[in-house]
């Protein structure tokens, strides 16, 4: 009888240990390419919910390889019976992705979450956008339609300093945070992507008690 009750509670453990996985998508700038491996956003929003006594596999599926039909191959190719939610980092990539493609492909995610009943989280780029600007009522009127989340932009709340951020202007020269030379692209530091994952647990949380996610 002991065996059988030490049977049933290893399978149990097995069975939730990665319970479901959350896959999160974006390009090179949004999805902490330039941080070391074991500093990434995904790796430190996993070990937020494990601390939490929740064992959600967090998936990365950002890329250097930013292209949006790319990116959305790779969102539908890696959803599995396992994924819960998809946290969709809409890429900027230097913001060479206009306005409009970026809704497009918006919509295309929420669209394709909405038929396998995922969970959405939509996160924007980093660019500076007024609250009464047309991309974001655009924005909020997807994320109303399909039952989505809105997180806003995946930079806010890291404060804009050496420490969250990491300037280059390619890979041989290095400049420090706040440098205005052009073409100078930020990425996030290792800092950066763990305060990233931090400001992103309470709504992780939301989602996973408002949708019943075990």
């Amino acid at each position: 009888m002991i065996k059988i009750i030490i049977g049933i509670t290893f399978f149990t453990c097995s069975f939730f240990s990665y319970a479901f996985n959350i896959y999160s998508t974006g390009g090179s700038i949004e999805s902490c390419i330039k941080a070391p491996s074991k500093e990434k956003f995904t790796t430190d929003l996993a070990n937020l919910l494990k601390a939490k006594g929740l064992n959600a596999n967090v998936i990365d599926g950002g890329s250097r390889q930013d292209y949006l039909p790319l990116l959305f191959q790779r969102l539908t190719e890696s959803v599995n019976s396992k994924t819960r939610i998809i946290i969709y980092v809409s890429p900027g990539g230097g913001y060479k992705h206009p306005e409009w493609q970026q809704l497009q492909y918006i919509e295309k995610v929420l669209i394709f979450a909405q038929e396998k009943n995922l969970a959405t989280i939509v996160v924007l780029p980093e660019k500076s956008l007024t609250p009464d600007s047309a991309f974001l009522q655009k924005t909020d009127a997807l994320v109303a339609k399909y039952g989505a989340y809105d997180y806003g932009s995946y930079a806010k709340n890291v404060p804009l300093d050496d420490k969250y951020w990491k300037y280059k202007i390619d890979a041989a020269r290095p400049i420090p945070a706040g440098a205005q030379e052009k073409g100078a692209k930020k990425y996030m530091s290792g800092a950066g992507c763990e305060l990233w994952a931090e400001n992103m647990l309470p709504l992780v949380m939301q989602v996973i008690e408002e949708r019943n996610i075990q």
